[in-house]
């Protein structure tokens, strides 16, 4: 994982996924960019709510493991995708693990 700091880049996924209006002034200093490589955890179940994501590139698994160590698969996510958003409106942890199946890049708003 690591930042992006490309303001064409980052400008550019804006554009592209209408977000322009969605992010206000204020809140845009609070936006960053990610890339994460194929096969990178962006988030595991149970850790604490942190950021929400907002998928603008790539393809993502969402999947969860039982007590017993079989993992099911959930769903598979594209662009644009809100990741986080359940746990950020209901202030729980995370609740299932979330994994690059490609290179993505992800949008990543700090919840405070």
């Amino acid at each position: 994982m690591e930042e992006l700091h490309d303001e064409s880049l980052f400008s550019s996924y804006l554009k592209a996924h209408e977000l322009e209006n969605v992010f206000h002034q204020k809140l845009i200093s609070h936006v960053s960019l990610w890339r994460y490589e194929q096969g990178e955890l962006i988030c595991s179940k149970g850790d604490q709510r942190e950021h929400l994501y907002l998928l603008v590139k790539g393809k993502l698994k969402i999947f969860t493991t039982t007590k017993e160590g079989k993992t099911f698969i959930l769903c598979f996510k594209h662009p644009l995708e809100a990741i986080g958003d359940i746990e950020y409106v209901q202030q729980t942890d995370m609740v299932n693990t979330v994994e690059a199946v490609t290179e993505v890049h992800m949008l990543r708003i700090s919840h405070q």
